[in-house]
């Protein structure tokens, strides 16, 4: 792989013990991945931080980069933890999961990392058509590369955070032209998507039939921000997909227009989501609500107290996850206050998938998110019901 002369100076650790090492890491994986060089990043974010999934080896490995001296290069983000960092007795977090996850976090403050603590990293910094980032959060990387036509892969967590060391990655994968052109056309005229959970349903289908690839979608004539995220996320849990191009949403849509009768199509109907549904659907009556994956925006709480408006206290456990971003404004608005005095839990940092919900005495967890509804059963063995918010809050008041 060819090197700058500054990147010879980090890899030679002249710049820093962590960063050497950071170098060393990004160089063996893209010239594994056929990467000729190294490409600035102007925003890394890493994933992978929350103690529930990364353990004591993660957590040592985070401490030991900031012993080592390590300080981000580029403006750098991490994605959700395990526990809302000031409520967490509130969700019955155990203390000692508790000091190890606030241990992570100020290691990672001592990087100079921004402890937003979200999966949508594009409400803090809205990237721009064709710069390229190092993000780690599948949900996030297939959203900005769709949404914005930013660059990038789907970057395994600690991978990230080498990236955001020394503000480069490998040039290799979703930051080459070649690799962002079409390879299936998506009719979805007939699903009659019109909601964020069908828009999810869309993106689980997907991922479940392109694999790697990158689908063109037609036939859906109004996309709202909270579907395609839904879409996003639904796509990058079930397959490997880390972007889509949709037809009146994507930037880099429009040039593909051509080559599009060559491809091979796809026409989805009602019934193929139907069938994402009830695959993803199982265990029984929810006793968890959550609303959240990934976070929430402002709008999608307007929305959820829209629903509330007129109602009492609801009869189930019911979760919102937002970022503290999104909460500081909601605070303001009076929405958080609004919430709770339904009775609804507004949690800030984190995430059921990412929490350590084993042992919490849940069953079931009704969602309109199918990632949400993919992960809980894998990771912690709890079953899921995919529903739509309407029938989520309609649920939620259910005697």
């Amino acid at each position: 792989m060819y090197l700058t002369r500054e990147e010879e100076r980090i890899l030679d650790g002249e710049e820093g013990e962590a960063e050497s090492l950071a170098l060393r890491v990004l160089v063996k994986v893209g010239e594994a991945l056929g990467a000729e060089r190294l490409v600035p990043v102007v925003h890394a974010h890493a994933s992978g931080i929350s103690y529930s999934n990364i353990g004591e080896p993660g957590l040592r490995f985070i401490e030991h980069l900031a012993r080592m001296g390590g300080k981000v290069r580029v403006y750098a983000t991490v994605n959700p933890i395990g526990m809302d960092s000031e409520y967490w007795p509130s969700m019955g977090v155990d203390s000692g999961f508790a000091e190890k996850q606030l241990r992570v976090l100020r290691a990672l403050r001592d990087m100079g990392f921004e402890l937003a603590l979200t999966c949508t990293p594009y409400y803090l910094r809205r990237p721009k058509l064709g710069e390229h980032l190092a993000w780690g959060e599948s949900s996030a990387v297939a959203y900005a590369n769709t949404v914005y036509g930013a660059r990038t892969n789907r970057e395994g967590g600690p991978l990230a955070l080498m990236a955001a060391l020394v503000g480069r990655t490998y040039l290799a994968g979703m930051h080459l032209d070649e690799n962002r052109r079409p390879t299936l056309l998506v009719d979805a005229s007939w699903a009659g998507v019109g909601s964020a959970t069908e828009a999810g349903l869309l993106g689980g289908l997907l991922g479940e039939l392109v694999g790697e690839g990158v689908p063109y979608i037609v036939g859906v004539p109004r996309w709202r921000e909270g579907w395609v995220k839904e879409l996003c996320a639904a796509a990058g849990a079930l397959g490997s997909l880390a972007m889509c191009l949709i037809e009146g949403v994507s930037p880099e849509a429009p040039k593909f227009r051509a080559e599009l009768s060559g491809l091979e199509r796809v026409q989805v109907e009602p019934r193929d989501l139907e069938s994402v549904k009830e695959k993803l659907s199982g265990g029984g009556e929810p006793d968890l609500l959550y609303l959240g994956c990934p976070h929430a925006s402002l709008e999608e709480l307007r929305e959820l107290a829209r629903l509330l408006e007129g109602r009492g206290r609801v009869r189930r456990e019911f979760w919102v996850g937002v970022s503290r971003t999104v909460f500081l404004e909601a605070l303001r608005e009076g929405l958080v206050e609004k919430l709770r005095s339904h009775g609804i839990k507004v949690w800030k940092d984190t995430c059921p998938v990412v929490a350590p919900l084993r042992g919490a005495g849940f069953r079931t967890v009704g969602t309109n998110s199918v990632k949400t509804a993919f992960y809980m059963p894998r990771m912690h063995g709890i079953g899921a019901l995919v529903m739509g918010l309407e029938e989520m809050v309609e649920y939620a008041f259910r005697e």
